[in-house]
């Protein structure tokens, strides 16, 4: 696509009527597509095609999506708005900034607020024009077309993702990114050129090993100032950020949960009792889980462990769910499907919720084995306790 012939387009504007016909993209025959490029043969009119429907695309992610534009890995790849919104919040008041690998600006155009000297920077010349075009309203950012890793400004604090597929394919492994873990990390260690460094990472690494691979104390970036916070967006977990530096925070680990900004900060090593069922059972929130700190809310909520092995709660008395899901236990049997069944026909269930946990089957392949027949809704949950599974049978409080 050529963005240049595309950004200076829609900056000189584009009529309304053909807007509305060109959003309606595949549904438009070859014949009035072509009618439409000698109509309008002074405007791209493949690219204005491209636009709407990567447009159409991350409204899922942004709700100024008809204002911005997208390559089509910036789509896929950028953070959305919600989260965007929260690095910002984590950037503090660091008066000077850097976005590194900022593609299309889906970050850099909340972390350019209020700030005096802010750096976009991205290797692909694509994307540089989209962030351009996406933060136009700031007047602060400088874009740099280099890599990330050979950034030489000084600024308080850098902000950094990683390419996790610099080859097309998605990598887990914090050396395979573009630049690697120890690229950006030498930008505050040995170039000394900010005060403190966010690097979001995928939800999937092993934390525990970048701790004892990069800040043990044989290591050259060895520190205490890191920290990790663990986020989730709507129930999904979407990243880990390694915080260092000056934005490290005393406690090493923090789930933050999105949108509602709720947060739960621990260092790991809480413990409380194991106790079986009772009257209610709390799934925390997958940031709690990522984090490790499962053990850590059910001290504050004065609950205990179902099961060591489990990263389910429960208790006596009815909490609020700003950290998870709570329901109410009704009912627990041994895992057996014919009085699984039976017991569905009888309470005339005609949807069902089935959850596991620890359980080797995917729940897919055990709803197959249920006709449901009836009008009433039943959440059943399967757990394994010790060496067998029991059910039980839930509601939401």
């Amino acid at each position: 696509m050529d963005y240049k012939k595309l950004i200076a387009s829609l900056k000189t504007g584009i009529a309304p009527e053909l807007e509305r016909e060109l959003r309606l993209g595949r549904e438009l025959s070859i014949s009035r597509l072509q009618k439409l490029r000698t109509e309008y043969s002074d405007l791209p009119i493949h690219e204005l095609l491209d636009h709407y429907e990567l447009q159409q695309r991350a409204r899922r992610k942004f709700t100024r999506a008809e204002h911005m534009v997208f390559t089509a890995n910036g789509v896929e790849q950028s953070s959305s708005e919600i989260m965007g919104k929260y690095h910002n919040h984590r950037a503090g008041k660091a008066s000077s900034l850097a976005d590194l690998c900022c593609g299309v600006g889906g970050d850099l155009q909340y972390l350019a607020e209020n700030r005096q000297k802010v750096y976009g920077v991205d290797l692909d010349s694509d994307s540089l024009k989209c962030a351009e075009y996406n933060c136009r309203v700031y007047e602060n950012i400088s874009y740099l077309q280099e890599k990330a890793e050979n950034f030489s400004e000084k600024v308080e604090l850098i902000f950094c993702d990683p390419d996790r597929r610099p080859q097309g394919n998605r990598k887990y492994n914090v050396e395979d990114m573009s630049p690697d873990l120890g690229q950006v990390l030498d930008l505050f260690f040995e170039k000394k050129l900010c005060g403190g460094i966010l690097i979001k990472l995928s939800p999937v690494i092993n934390y525990k090993k970048i701790e004892n691979d990069y800040f043990s104390n044989w290591s050259k970036y060895a520190t205490q100032w890191y920290s990790w916070e663990f986020i989730s967006e709507d129930g999904v977990l979407k990243e880990i950020l390694l915080c260092v530096g000056s934005h490290a925070e005393r406690l090493k680990r923090k789930a933050v949960i999105l949108p509602a900004a709720v947060e739960l900060s621990g260092s790991g090593t809480e413990q409380i009792e194991t106790k079986g069922w009772q009257s209610y059972i709390f799934e925390p929130d997958k940031s709690i889980i990522r984090a490790g700190l499962v053990q850590k809310l059910g001290a504050d909520l004065d609950y205990q462990l179902l099961d060591e092995h489990l990263a389910l709660l429960t208790g006596e008395q009815a909490v609020a769910e700003k950290y998870g899901k709570l329901f109410k236990l009704i009912e627990v049997m041994p895992y057996n499907i014919k009085k699984m069944q039976k017991y569905l026909r009888e309470h005339e269930v005609g949807e069902l919720v089935l959850k596991t946990r620890g359980f080797p089957d995917p729940v897919e392949k055990i709803h197959k084995k249920f006709k449901l027949k009836g009008n009433k809704k039943m959440i059943m949950q399967i757990v394994r306790l010790g060496e067998g599974h029991q059910v039980a049978v839930l509601e939401r409080d």
